[in-house]
């Protein structure tokens, strides 16, 4: 199993649950609209990434811990940010 994923919404639930994953062993890249959340994440052991593309870029893996439908939509399909056609391979997304 590929131990890279790309979390996209380090708030009040994903910052916890990415540096856990950081924690057992995962390298985990976030991104997060609030840049000193980011600055936080690198210090717990995370990579940042300044885009959501640049975050999923390479990745197998793709959580998404947003508050909001318009939030997972700007992330997927926003011009140059969004993420949805970096990549041409399969990838496994987790929409929470």
């Amino acid at each position: 199993m590929s131990k890279d994923i790309a979390f996209l919404g380090l708030g009040a639930m994903g910052f916890g649950m990415a540096t856990n994953l950081v924690k057992v062993g995962f390298s985990v890249t976030g991104f997060d609209v609030y840049p000193p959340t980011l600055e936080r994440f690198v210090k717990a052991g995370g990579k940042s990434a300044t885009t959501p593309r640049e975050a999923v870029k390479g990745k197998k893996y793709i959580v998404f811990m947003v508050a909001t439908a318009a939030q997972i939509v700007s992330a997927l399909f926003d011009g140059e940010n969004g993420q949805y056609w970096t990549q041409a391979t399969q990838r496994h997304r987790r929409h929470c």
